[in-house]
């Protein structure tokens, strides 16, 4: 049985802002009623984290610093093997805020900026006087010596505001910037005409993001996390095949990483080198699965990870599905040992299947 490498955890449910294609407050409303993990929870996940052997874990929410005692937690995370980041809007990163993160062993803030300006980071953010503060908590960050990384959700509201963004954090000394994939889940899935990227668009702005990286225009470290982070996924995959330029791909994606999963199994990692935990303590796959709760594969309060890991039915389903199982338009399609079959959370969303096919995908049916 394969360990897991990383998980992402959940500090809270609530948040301070409204964005539209947020998959974490997608479900919220049936958890009103239920109490969040406590310190001592913590205490005791992070102790099962490292008898796994979890070398990664990525803090979110929610907003993470919504959490009154979100100190403690990092103190506690402090006392264990694995590194930790945290994924922040920053609206609540005053000084004092940035210099107690400081303090703590924090790899770094994945801060989410969504505009270069308030027009359009605050339509995306769902919030009026969000920006500042967001530009704000980011430079209070860096004047403490806090890593940042640049986080932007690409959407309709940004798709033609993305190289502003880009040179507004480079300008402010943020040097690894991340460009997230919408998964069409919880409330993308429900906002998708008014958030989604059509794909022609999505291909356009690849395009234009690889040819700057070609000519060395773009400084920072750029890169593009699909839905799903298979090897080769079909969002970064198909731009190139069409165009006859996939020697151009390498600007994404590294030529030392090498396909460990079986030629016949699917490219999703959910469940099976990673997993989620929400703030009440429910497992999943991975964050994009939460606003499914038939994709729920037990809770930490009530059993051990190391036996959710190793005997969940979900879990197990994630990781022995082969592409051979596959339903629909993908089953058939020439591109898909390469690209994998996509996102299963996507999938399911889509067709209420785990083997059915991911239709985000442009390719047409045949």
């Amino acid at each position: 049985m394969k360990y897991p490498i990383y998980a992402d955890i959940a500090l809270t449910q609530k948040c301070n802002l409204n964005c539209s294609f947020c998959y974490a407050k997608a479900n919220n409303h049936s958890k009103a009623e239920r109490e969040i993990l406590k310190l001592e929870d913590f205490s005791n996940i992070f102790d099962q984290l490292d008898e796994l052997g979890v070398m990664r874990v990525g803090f979110e929410g929610g907003e993470p610093f919504v959490r009154e005692d979100w100190l403690d937690i990092l103190k506690e995370a402090d006392k264990h093997y694995f590194t930790y980041f945290i994924n922040s809007n920053a609206t609540l990163i005053d000084d004092q805020v940035a210099k107690q993160i400081s303090e703590t062993g924090v790899d770094k803030i994945c801060v989410s900026l969504d505009g270069s300006c308030a027009k359009i980071h605050d339509r995306s953010r769902g919030k009026y006087g969000t920006f500042n503060k967001t530009i704000m908590g980011i430079k209070n960050l860096l004047n403490n010596n806090v890593n940042v990384d640049g986080v932007i959700t690409l959407t309709q509201y940004n798709q033609d505001d993305i190289l502003n963004i880009i040179k507004l954090l480079t300008d402010m000394g943020v040097n690894n910037i991340v460009i997230m994939l919408l998964a069409m889940v919880g409330s993308a899935e429900a906002n998708k005409s008014t958030c989604n990227l059509s794909y022609s668009k999505l291909k356009s702005i690849i395009l234009k993001l690889t040819d700057l990286k070609k000519e060395k225009i773009i400084i920072p470290d750029l890169s593009i996390v699909p839905v799903g982070e298979g090897i080769i996924p079909w969002e970064l995959y198909l731009p190139f095949i069409e165009e006859n330029r996939m020697e151009d791909i390498k600007y994404w994606i590294g030529t030392e990483r090498l396909d460990t999963l079986e030629s016949n199994c699917y490219g999703c990692t959910a469940g099976k080198d990673n997993f989620y935990i929400n703030a009440f303590g429910d497992v999943y796959g991975c964050s994009m699965m939460t606003s499914i709760p038939s994709l729920r594969a037990g809770n930490v309060l009530k059993q051990s990870i190391s036996e959710i890991w190793n005997t969940s039915k979900i879990f197990n389903q994630l990781r022995s599905i082969t592409m051979d199982e596959l339903e629909g338009k993908c089953k058939e399609c020439e591109y898909l040992k390469i690209c994998k079959a996509g996102c299963r959370a996507c999938a399911y969303s889509a067709t209420n299947k785990l083997v059915g096919s991911d239709l985000r995908c442009p390719v047409e049916e045949k």
